[in-house]
């Protein structure tokens, strides 16, 4: 059991090895503080990512995941291009604060294709979490009605409307 001194003392150095090293790849990352404070690989991960003590605060790794879909669809263009001028998949991703797959994905076209495309899925979700849009879908198919689902996630009724209308190919 880690005390709360140390759960915060994790989450600042992994915030300052993300930003201080950002070439360094998560695992080698958790490798590194997990053999500092004695812990094995995965608790140091969770602990980051906030599985783990998600009440004591600090810098929380998945807090920031979030909100990856907003932070690169506008910038689809841009990575293809940084990519395109010899910058490595590794490199964009620790960039950008994604995986280096989410790189190739968008490289290869299979994620937000078009920058078009990609300022549609922006604007859709604009003001509501991913979690708020998932949510949304999964009580409407429940049976729930516009007004109801506006009051329960505090949304407005056109901002549900987009949300029901958008078809993600």
């Amino acid at each position: 059991m880690q005390t709360t001194q140390n759960i915060l003392e994790i989450r600042k150095i992994n915030e300052q090895e993300i930003r201080n090293n950002p070439s360094l790849n998560k695992t080698k990352r958790y490798k590194k503080i997990a053999n500092i404070f004695g812990i094995c690989e995965w608790s140091a991960r969770w602990i980051c990512q906030g599985k783990s003590y998600p009440k004591i605060g600090g810098f929380i790794e998945k807090a920031e995941k979030f909100q990856n879909n907003r932070r690169i669809a506008p910038s689809v263009e841009s990575i293809k291009q940084k990519f395109s001028s010899g910058y490595s998949a590794h490199y964009i991703a620790n960039l950008y604060g994604v995986s280096t797959n989410t790189i190739k994905r968008i490289i290869n076209g299979q994620t937000f294709s078009t920058n078009a495309e990609s300022t549609e899925i922006t604007n859709i979700i604009n003001n509501c979490t991913p979690i708020q849009y998932l949510l949304v879908r999964a009580t409407h198919q429940s049976g729930k009605n516009l007004k109801e689902i506006s009051s329960m996630y505090n949304l407005e009724v056109s901002q549900i409307e987009n949300i029901l209308n958008f078809q993600n190919t």
